[in-house]
């Protein structure tokens, strides 16, 4: 029975997620206009974020928030569903900056109001042009801009932590930013790469969120960032293993 209720239940689930996205769209742009810039940047993705958990049926559970870093830093998550940034925005009160696949900036509700919050426009197919893009931003973090990259660059099919690439790190070293682990259990049931029913066969999934303490990147060079790499890995392997 929950099965066929799960899957009755998904157009009105899309169709509330496709129009509180556009309002919200709408929203950051106004806000950004009047130069109210919390509201825009904080307030609107994060009330974004917790009604589309609402409307999917997420029950999220978080733990860590009292480890962030005052100052900017770089987040890294592991990727599994397209919910990872909508449940990441939905639990944390300040401004992020994460990187979204060019396409993206193509589609007319979004693409404006992603430019206002600062979203980074990653052309996938070219590791060249995303390093290049990197080097826009260096400085930010020491304005106290944070910002949000997945290592692994893709979502995972499976449900574990996948191999990370080089860029992130790349990035975490040129702007000398303290890097904070995120760890998320739970999405890819979620919502799984290639799937479009969300929370199929269980009216609520548990989402765990898990916020690391932050890593320096003191000490670290190009020289020997696989070992930066590996430590953050590790980290996020650990806790992923020790979540429900």
């Amino acid at each position: 029975m929950i099965k066929i209720i799960t899957y009755l239940r998904n157009p009105f689930i899309h169709i509330g997620i496709a129009l509180w996205t556009v309002i919200c769209s709408y929203l950051v742009v106004i806000f950004s206009v009047l130069r109210l810039k919390w509201l825009s940047q904080v307030f609107v993705p994060r009330i974004w974020g917790k009604t589309l958990a609402a409307l999917s049926f997420l029950d999220i559970k978080v733990e860590g928030l009292e480890t962030l870093p005052e100052g900017g830093a770089l987040y890294l998550f592991n990727h599994a569903s397209h919910f990872d940034i909508p449940i990441i925005v939905s639990t944390m009160d300040r401004w992020i900056r994460f990187g979204a696949k060019i396409e993206l900036f193509k589609v007319p509700f979004l693409s404006t109001s992603m430019r206002w919050l600062g979203v980074i426009p990653i052309e996938r197919t070219s590791r060249k042009k995303v390093l290049s893009t990197y080097t826009k931003y260096y400085d930010k973090v020491a304005e106290g801009h944070n910002f949000i990259l997945a290592p692994e660059g893709t979502r995972q099919t499976e449900p574990h932590i996948g191999r990370f690439k080089r860029g992130p790190f790349i990035f975490a070293l040129a702007a000398k930013a303290p890097i904070v682990p995120i760890v998320i259990k739970g999405a890819i049931e979620a919502l799984p790469k290639g799937s479009m029913v969300i929370s199929k066969n269980r009216w609520r999934v548990p989402i765990y969120v898990k916020y690391l303490p932050p890593i320096s990147v003191e000490g670290y060079s190009e020289d020997n960032m696989d070992e930066l790499q590996e430590r953050v890995h590790k980290a996020m392997e650990d806790a992923y293993n020790s979540l429900p």
